[in-house]
């Protein structure tokens, strides 16, 4: 069961950075800022300073090779 994808039924959750950092294992949420500003992660406002990522787009991140 090695190809068991840890982000199976998270595809309607919304991450928030801190969430998210964890979940790719970065150690700060600035890794997380300068894949937005990369275009690579887009993340979903809902106020001016909350933002989440949707585990779909992440899912799709992981899988075009985002995580190394």
């Amino acid at each position: 069961m090695k190809d068991v994808n840890p982000l199976a039924g998270f595809r309607h959750y919304f991450f928030t950075k801190k969430e998210l950092a964890q979940l790719l294992n970065y150690k700060t949420t600035k890794s997380i800022d300068r894949l937005v500003l990369a275009g690579k992660l887009k993340p979903t406002r809902l106020t001016d300073k909350a933002i989440r990522f949707y585990g779909k787009d992440v899912i799709a991140f992981v899988k075009a090779g985002g995580v190394k």
